[in-house]
């Protein structure tokens, strides 16, 4: 006997998605569902069976070598693994002036490089990013003659979720051609291969409540059943016909 976890309210709000847990053909649970309800699809699904790590580039075509284009994608994320660089002057313990960095940056590691001898000294814990273009080490080191070296992670997410952008184009390519670019990026790209969903909504029905049915059909043991069921109560009759009433 399976779980199922209610999903979302699709945009038509009568029909809602669940997640069920598969198991032996026959009874699963699906909190939520209603006698009164109607099935309108049932897919099983199983985990992403392949994840990539690749580069990524202007929009437009991505090489995944090892994608199919029989593929789904079932999620592209953009990850930010490489800090950005900035190299200013050093000067009196205070403000300084960073060209490029944001206020809502995260300070990875400033490093004082003394130019004529190249030794680094890690001064991180004293400084913060005060501002636009500006970090500051108010009663820190004077470095006036030296070279600050100081890293920082751009602000927002370091991982960003692309995968409304992307679509499998052909064999070892995904796309999101006027999408984001990614340039400097890396991507981790998770696929379905196209065999790993099945529809099985003519061998379902609901039986009883919370209760899904598919007794003589297939075992859903180790794999996930997306299911989509009409809710006729969102219906409601008016003098004029019948209106939608939004959960």
């Amino acid at each position: 006997m399976g779980t199922a976890y209610k999903r979302t309210t699709d945009a038509i709000p009568q029909v809602e998605i669940y997640d069920v847990v598969g198991g032996a053909a026959g009874n699963l649970t699906c909190t939520g569902v209603a006698t009164s309800h109607a099935i309108v699809r049932v897919n099983q699904g199983i985990p992403p069976n392949d994840t990539y790590m690749v580069r990524g580039g202007a929009a437009g075509n991505i090489t995944v070598t090892g994608v199919a284009a029989t593929d789904t994608i079932f999620r592209v994320m953009a990850l930010r693994i490489v800090p950005e660089e900035y190299r200013i002057a050093g000067g009196s313990a205070g403000a300084h002036t960073v060209t490029g960095i944001a206020a809502t940056d995260s300070l990875l590691s400033v490093h004082e490089v003394v130019v004529a001898t190249g030794v680094g000294t890690d001064l991180t814990s004293e400084f913060t990013i005060s501002g636009a273009n500006a970090i500051d080490n108010t009663a820190g080191t004077d470095t006036t003659g030296d070279q600050l070296i100081v890293k920082a992670f751009p602000g927002g997410a370091q991982a960003t979720d692309l995968t409304s952008e992307f679509t499998v184009d052909s064999l070892n390519t995904i796309d999101n051609t006027a999408g984001t670019a990614t340039t400097g990026l890396m991507l981790l790209v998770e696929t379905f291969s196209a065999a790993l969903s099945v529809d099985l909504t003519s061998e379902f029905t609901i039986t009883a409540a919370n209760t899904i049915n598919n007794t003589g059909g297939t075992a859903t043991t180790g794999s996930i059943l997306r299911v989509a069921v009409w809710d006729p109560s969102y219906l409601a009759e008016t003098s004029s016909g019948y209106a939608y009433t939004v959960p």
